[in-house]
């Protein structure tokens, strides 16, 4: 520590820290990480969990049968995840006398003590975001159906809906699949493939054993038991739809609708041998559970549904992968899908209806004439029925739990496909943070469009959205690319924030980066993506202190972290008469020597870098990759007719000019807009376009107002399509007291304008022969250049993208491998 500081010094220090207060402040989300440090892994524990703690059903159910009827259970503690006293209680009462049975509630501090402690791990789902597996425990993820509707990154907004199931299969070291299809699921729309470091069981589906091995009147009384009023000398026509909506935490739950089925279909039916029951998909039913009209016809997602399956003589369903377990029974299934088409266009589904094992229509009443005589009704579809049932239930034969007990409780394999869907690619992770409207993130999606992905496997790494235009963003990044979006908060101990914090109130400066938390950040990197090992891990932002100590902890064979602009100019770059910057790059550089390679956007840039940031620490571990440019979004924009609500297009008698960049310091906007203040005195046929956004915008257009130029100095602010604009200009400038990699000289370029830039320290990399007039960054030269383009001084040249992205390409394999 900095012995000649005295208490009073450093409490002072502490206060006006704004890193201090903030980690002072920080609520931690659970007390999981306490337990996760504190308490050893018990290999005689089993935790289950199903649907949140919905209810003891689906695969976890059908595991623990097996295990409770085939190892000695005095020697292993069942615990299982409930959500709700009162509608657990018939479980309760069950397993009462039973020592080796527990129950947990959902999320207490119980559960987070099992989760951290417990052996074996079982979810049909996923675990809360908190949740890492050590490398002691065991996690077996069963899933709760085959997909018929689009899963994953197949989704629209996939890259963004499927981050915590995405992590959690990534924690899981053994995926169960009844199927290949099912198995595509996990190797394709999620990705896993070439990635995943753990086993695919592909041996059938473990909750269809129930439906072979049920007791019909103990289902009838479970029934009966949860106030269902069940007739067992009557057939069952069970009507199973899933969740409808765009939430699957506020889905649809229109109550009117399930009971008009209801009345309509019993108006048609002999009710004398038939009855209709409901079972809502478990998002749904707590929402309409007590509606009075539904009383009695309901069925509660805490039965088991194969269970009730074992008992249903026909299944009504839609786009749930219910049916697919109902194949089994060889029993009738219709599809009511009254919104087919706009389900296929919002959704989507990996089935065409002519191909489902029964008869579809979006007509109630249709539906009600088929259900008045359905062995008849589905005569027509015997065939699709058989090549369902061959397809997707090969190995459903009422033994699957056992298979799977054997496999992975006995480690025999035998007659069990395992699936292992590694591959012989480079791995790369790469991280963003937020996908922010700046030129590191275009760079970031370049970059991501001209990898070779018969060569590399990568994986994308991005904060949450706060934005729609970050949304959108997100959504943009290469198909090839497997998107992790972070989910979840700081998963640290209160002791763990508060040294993290207290070290970066002191850049982690010598001794103080001994207090970091070093626990915390291994912890962290395994909760993003659990055992996977990449050649490289790159942080592309370079900006992030949180990121610059987590991700080196991933497993790796090299690091590299990247230095977008003159970082020293950057950090000491004033915002008023503050320098945002400084503290998070001091913290930044510091921590410097946890990375392999410190890697600027350009030479120049890189020459920079190393002359102010070198030290025998880090010394030889700069190096340089310039950054692609997205050619294709440059020429495809230019192709689209493009009008602005905002501000008009310049005339064509016009000298019009244009800049693009952040409304900042270092961009130099003041000293452009009085350069240009004076030229128009000279040229009033002139006009200025300003396009971007930031900090200083007030302080542009104040300046714009006092020399009088609003109608000769135009703030676009930010724009989807610059490129148009920038096309109907006649030439472009750039006047930065300093800059990385200019992205917009190369797009300038590419739409064919001549080119003013200033002298800035990195310029270099980014002149071309004949092809820019340039000028330094103060009012004066501003102006000069601005009349050498009047004089036909300023040039324009020939760029070849193509050209320029494979060598950038090249580049930045070399600085990551």
């Amino acid at each position: 520590m900095e012995s000649c500081m005295n208490a009073s010094t450093l409490k002072q220090k502490l206060k006006k820290n704004k890193i201090a207060r903030i980690g002072a402040k920080v609520l931690l989300p659970n007390p999981y990480p306490k337990y996760y440090e504190k308490l050893d892994v018990d290999r005689n524990i089993i935790l289950y969990e199903s649907f949140y703690g919905k209810g003891m059903t689906c695969g976890p159910k059908a595991i623990f049968d097996q295990l409770t009827k085939s190892i000695v259970v005095t020697s292993t503690k069942h615990v299982w995840v409930y959500d709700d006293e009162k509608q657990w209680a018939a479980n309760f009462k069950k397993y009462e006398k039973c020592d080796y049975v527990k129950f947990v509630k959902f999320k207490s501090d119980e559960y987070y003590k099992m989760l951290a402690s417990a052996g074996v791990l079982i979810n049909n789902s996923t675990f809360p975001p908190c949740f890492i597996r050590k490398p002691e425990q065991d996690y077996i993820n069963t899933w709760h159906g085959i997909p018929l509707k689009l899963m994953g990154y197949d989704m629209p907004n996939g890259n963004i809906e499927s981050a915590n199931t995405e992590r959690n299969f990534l924690q899981a070291n053994y995926l169960l699949s009844p199927n290949e299809h099912h198995t595509k699921m996990y190797t394709e729309a999620y990705k896993l493939k070439g990635i995943y470091e753990g086993k695919i069981i592909e041996t059938g589906q473990a909750r269809t054993d129930t439906i072979f091995n049920a007791d019909r009147n103990e289902v009838i009384k479970s029934l009966r038991y949860s106030g269902v009023n069940v007739d067992e000398n009557k057939k069952i026509i069970m009507y199973a739809p899933t969740w409808k909506g765009n939430s699957f935490s506020n889905p649809q739950a229109d109550g009117e609708e399930y009971e008009k089925l209801y009345n309509k279909v019993c108006e048609v039916i002999d009710t004398s041998e038939w009855q209709v029951l409901i079972k809502p998909h478990q998002a749904v039913f707590d929402k309409i559970k007590d509606d009075e009209k539904l009383k009695g016809c309901l069925v509660s997602p805490r039965l088991d549904t194969n269970e009730v399956l074992s008992v249903t003589d026909v299944l009504v369903s839609d786009y749930s992968s219910i049916f697919f377990d109902f194949l089994v029974t060889d029993r009738p299934i219709m599809f009511y899908i009254p919104d087919l088409e706009e389900y296929k266009d919002t959704r989507g589904l990996y089935m065409e209806p002519e191909k489902l094992p029964g008869p579809a229509t979006d007509s109630l009443d249709r539906l009600s004439e088929m259900l008045a005589n359905p062995y008849e009704a589905v005569k027509d579809w015997a065939d699709n029925y058989r090549n369902a049932k061959e397809q997707f239930c090969p190995d459903d034969d009422g033994h699957v739990s056992e298979r799977i007990v054997n496999a992975i409780f006995k480690n025999e394999y035998n007659h069990i496909k395992v699936v292992r869907p590694l591959q012989n690619k480079k791995k790369i992770f790469i991280s963003l943070g937020r996908a922010l409207q700046n030129g590191i993130t275009h760079s970031f999606l370049s970059l991501l469009n001209n990898l070779n992905y018969d060569r590399f496997d990568v994986t994308a790494y991005l904060y949450e959205p706060i934005a729609d235009d970050q949304i959108l963003r997100i959504n943009q990044i290469n198909k090839n690319v497997r998107v992790l979006v972070r989910t979840g908060g700081n998963v640290a101990t209160k002791e763990e924030l508060s040294k993290m914090y207290f070290s970066m109130a002191f850049n982690c400066k010598g001794s103080y980066e001994k207090m970091l938390p070093e626990k915390y950040f291994e912890r962290e990197a395994r909760r993003l993506v659990g055992d996977c090992n990449f050649d490289s891990v790159v942080e592309f932002c370079g900006y992030s202190p949180i990121l610059a100590l987590i991700l080196p902890k991933i497993k790796n064979k090299k690091t590299a972290i990247w230095q977008h602009n003159d970082l020293i100019a950057d950090a000491n770059r004033k915002l008023g008469h503050k320098k945002p910057l400084r503290r998070k790059m001091s913290i930044i550089f510091n921590l410097y020597p946890r990375w392999d390679r410190l890697v600027s956007c350009s030479h120049s840039v890189m020459e920079v870098n190393e002359k102010n940031l070198s030290r025998p620490e880090i010394e030889g571990k700069f190096s340089y990759a310039k950054n692609t440019i997205n050619y294709m979004r440059v020429l495809d924009s230019l192709d689209n007719d493009c009008t602005y609500e905002n501000f008009s297009l310049p005339a064509s008698n016009e000298t019009s000019f244009v800049t693009m960049g952040r409304l900042s310091t270092e961009k130099n906007h003041g000293n452009l807009v009085r350069a240009f203040g004076e030229y128009v005195k000279e040229y009033p046929n002139s006009k200025l376009y300003i396009i971007g956004e930031g900090p200083l915008r007030e302080q542009v257009e104040g300046e714009i107002a006092r020399l009088n130029l609003k109608d000769k100095v135009i703030l676009t602010g930010n724009l989807i399509n610059p490129f148009t604009l920038m096309k109907n200009c006649k030439c472009f400038i750039l006047p930065s007291i300093y800059e990385g990699q200019p992205m917009v000289l190369l797009e300038a370029r590419i739409v064919g304008l001549p080119i003013i830039v200033s002298d800035f320290s990195s310029v270099k990399d980014s002149l071309m022969e004949n092809g820019q007039y340039l000028i330094n960054s103060s009012e004066e030269s501003i102006l000069g250049g601005l009349r050498a383009f009047s004089e036909g001084k300023v040039p324009k040249c020939n760029f070849d993208p193509k050209q320029y992205n494979r060598e950038a390409v090249e580049e930045f394999e070399n600085a990551i491998m």
